[in-house]
């Protein structure tokens, strides 16, 4: 338990980190952070269910499959927000893929505020619901 609270306590401060990036005009950054924010979240949720992971890839199956066998309840926009996209024209859907376009692109700000806000959004009810996870069992 205490390895779970551990990411979960990661993913708050990647939430600050995601505002404090964004409101100092590097909200390119901000949308890695708010990536890791997600991401620790689906690690503590492993972690509580006896996994360890240090795929992406993986670790967003592993939701998946927790989620399908009804072991875990989260909302599946999440899980599909994570997931790379096949189809090209839905890119701007995964946030996995918005990181590694900020991350290895060459823009240094997100023009799209909705995009941001979306992000900052779902981390924040992604934390509450994987605190109930990880201190209840829900």
């Amino acid at each position: 338990r205490k390895l779970a609270v551990g990411h979960l306590e990661k993913a708050r401060h990647n939430l600050e980190v995601f505002r404090l990036l964004r409101k100092n005009n590097s909200s390119d950054w901000s949308i890695t952070a708010g990536f890791y924010t997600l991401y620790h979240c689906f690690l503590a949720i492993a972690v509580k269910h006896g996994y360890e992971s240090r795929n992406q890839t993986c670790t967003i199956a592993l939701m998946e499959t927790l989620q399908e066998q009804g072991k875990i309840s989260i909302d599946r926009e999440i899980i599909e927000f994570m997931k790379y996209e096949e189809d090209e024209k839905n890119h701007e859907d995964s946030l996995i893929e918005l990181r590694e376009d900020y991350t290895y692109g060459v823009d240094l700000e997100v023009k799209d505020e909705d995009q941001l806000d979306k992000i900052e959004k779902l981390c924040v009810e992604f934390i509450d619901v994987v605190k109930g996870i990880v201190y209840e069992g829900g």
